[in-house]
């Protein structure tokens, strides 16, 4: 018998929708230059991230033809320091970032996590020594990291992290901003990056702040799981953030202070970060 997901009733006088099919997919691996077209597609941010190890592609088994969804894993800009400030026993032969996943919009709702799930098994197949997979949701975007919720990650709490907008509505990550202000026609000082507040109004750019949630999924062991979470320095829990813990602020004169979501024109990013 089919597998059929029911969608919520809205409560009010439109009918419910008729059942989807859950989709199935045969994962297979997938070229980094395969991988980053279908990013530059279907992903916010097209910069791959430079220490990609392994890409696969979900393929729906009752077609033929597109491949309907993507994942990535590797490592983020400094994997040793990302892995021991959260498991210090841990190197980074022992983990994985999730450094992209996408998937067509047309795709049935749940199917990330179905085909997540059968990603993970085929990672695992490929390197049974990975203990555990990092990655962050991006609550700059609005995204508490529901995908990661629905395949049983744990979540570990949050950073603050920034980013600048140009006039244009383009996002910087802070590691472009001397660049960008050389071809702008900025004077750099020894290694000053930052615009100051003055040179952001004349620019007439806007510096946000926003969260970024930590997820964590292991693959070991239930004993190596187990001394992991004893000597973690953070809590990992299923409590997890929702839409209303997404939250934005802008800088001012006057200190940070709280904002819309931004509405930023695309997505602009340093090569190695996410």
């Amino acid at each position: 018998m089919q597998n059929l997901q029911v969608p919520p009733a809205d409560g009010g006088a439109n009918p419910t929708p008729p059942l989807q099919p859950l989709c199935q997919y045969d994962v297979r691996k997938i070229s980094r230059e395969k991988m980053q077209s279908f990013v530059n597609k279907w992903h916010y941010s097209c910069v791959m991230p430079r220490q990609t190890k392994l890409c696969l592609g979900g393929y729906r088994k009752d077609e033929f033809g597109d491949m309907r969804a993507a994942v990535s894993f590797g490592w983020g800009s400094r994997p040793l320091h990302t892995i021991r400030k959260l498991f210090p026993s841990l190197t980074s032969e022992d983990y994985l970032d999730i450094g992209k996943l996408c998937m067509d919009d047309d795709e049935p709702h749940n199917s990330e996590s179905i085909f997540l799930a059968r990603a993970i098994k085929i990672l695992k197949k490929e390197q049974p020594q990975i203990k555990l997979l990092f990655t962050w949701a991006d609550a700059m975007w609005g995204k508490p990291g529901y995908i990661y919720q629905a395949s049983n990650f744990l979540y570990g709490g949050y950073i603050w992290t920034d980013v600048y907008m140009t006039n244009e509505g383009k996002r910087l990550h802070p590691l472009q901003l001397q660049a960008e202000r050389r071809a702008r026609g900025a004077e750099i000082i020894g290694r000053t990056q930052r615009p100051s507040l003055a040179e952001q109004r004349d620019r007439g750019w806007k510096h946000y702040f926003g969260k970024q949630f930590r997820y964590v999924r292991f693959l070991c062991s239930d004993a190596e799981k187990t001394r992991l979470l004893a000597e973690s320095t953070e809590k990992w829990r299923t409590e997890y953030p929702k839409d209303k813990d997404c939250e934005w602020k802008i800088q001012t004169e006057n200190g940070r202070v709280s904002c819309p979501k931004p509405n930023f024109a695309g997505a602009y990013f340093a090569q190695g970060t996410r």
